[in-house]
This record gives structure tokens, C-alpha cells and sequence, in this order.
């Protein structure tokens, strides 16, 4: 018997196993992909059929009952949060009240309330804008380019020109002459787009 001859039979079938393996996860994968994206359409139209709009990428409500505070939350506004554990966005910070309710408690009677919070993030005007783009293109109606202009008095399609461009080439995202916002397929992968404003 020829050992190092039925060695590269064994080999080749090995081989053979290995890559019709990994082709067919891959094929799972694809396959699952498709009939998560497929599920999703189906829920969205049901969903509209019975008269909720999608507000945001994983958000849908009747209209006039979209969740406030998330919306404040894209749209970058400013809310404190009262009591143990609340958190807060004010002035372009982001902090939290201790969890220890008795230590809350006698930082308040003690007049040391600023010993009950901790500072979490302190934007800069570069970060505060990439996340107001990052945030903005969570909502379905996506950026109002005026808006952007108010608040940082600068134009978000030359701020960020390369790569809206980018995005657009890659059917990603649709701009008009007010908004920029996701395309069906931006939905769909909406992590490749908010990475760019990381």
C-alpha cells in the first residue's frame, strides 16, 4: 500500500469537505440574511397596513405618538435626568447620579449635589457634529440640512462632502437640496453608514 498516496487522497477529500463547509455557511449566511431582510419588509408593510409609520430605523408609532425623548435624542436636544442612576445631556456633557440612593440623598442635604454626578463624555464641536450626523440618519426623515446650518453654522454636504459621496455611490444614502437621508438599502445596513462618523 502506497501510504503517502492514499495520505493525498485523504488530503483532497479533507480539502474538499473544508471548502464545501465553509461555502455552504457562507450560503446559510447569505440565505439568512436575505429572510431576516425579507421578514423585516413584511413586518414594516403589516405594520403600515395598521397605521404605524416608521419614525426611526427600529421604531414605529401611530401618528403623533412618536416617543419624544428618543426623538429629542437623535435630534441632539438637551434633558436632565432627576433621581439615582438618571442620566442627563446638558451643555455638551453627558452625566449620571450615583446609584447609591442613601449617598444621593446626603449629597443633596449636605448642599454637595455635584458630588452625585459622574461625567461620562464632554463633546467637542467636531464630535458633536459627527454625532448629530451619526444620530440624525437613525430617523427615517433623516438630516434637514437647514437645521444643521442653524446649529453649527456650517453646510453638512461640504463639511461632509467625500463621504456623502461615498455613501451615495454605494446607494447608502439620498441627499436633495434640504435633507440627507438613509435608502432602503442604508436602512438595511445602516452600521457601514453611522462607521463613517465615528
Amino acid at each position: 500500500m502506497d501510504y503517502l498516496e492514499e495520505f493525498d487522497k485523504l488530503k483532497s477529500k479533507v480539502l474538499k469537505y473544508t471548502l464545501y463547509k465553509k461555502r455552504s455557511e457562507a450560503e446559510i449566511k447569505r440565505k439568512f440574511a436575505e429572510f431576516s431582510s425579507e421578514m423585516l419588509d413584511n413586518v414594516i408593510e403589516e405594520l403600515k397596513e395598521n397605521g404605524y409609520n416608521q419614525y426611526e430605523i427600529s421604531n414605529f408609532s401611530k401618528k403623533t405618538y412618536e416617543s419624544k425623548h428618543n426623538t429629542n435624542c437623535w435630534k441632539q436636544k438637551q434633558y436632565i435626568g432627576l433621581g439615582t442612576s438618571a442620566h442627563s445631556y446638558l451643555n455638551k456633557k453627558r452625566y449620571s447620579n450615583t446609584n447609591n440612593i442613601e449617598e444621593y440623598i446626603k449629597n443633596i442635604q449636605e448642599n454637595n449635589i455635584s458630588k452625585n454626578i459622574t461625567i461620562h463624555e464632554e463633546q467637542i464641536e467636531k464630535s458633536t457634529m459627527n454625532e448629530y450626523m451619526l444620530l440624525g440618519l437613525r430617523m427615517i426623515q433623516g438630516i434637514n440640512i437647514n437645521e444643521f446650518k442653524q446649529k453649527f453654522k456650517t453646510d453638512p454636504t461640504i463639511k461632509y462632502k467625500e463621504i456623502l459621496e461615498k455613501l451615495q455611490k454605494e446607494n447608502l444614502i439620498q441627499k436633495t437640496k434640504t435633507s440627507i437621508k438613509l435608502t432602503k438599502q442604508g436602512i438595511d445596513f445602516g452600521n457601514i453608514v453611522w462607521e463613517e462618523f465615528i
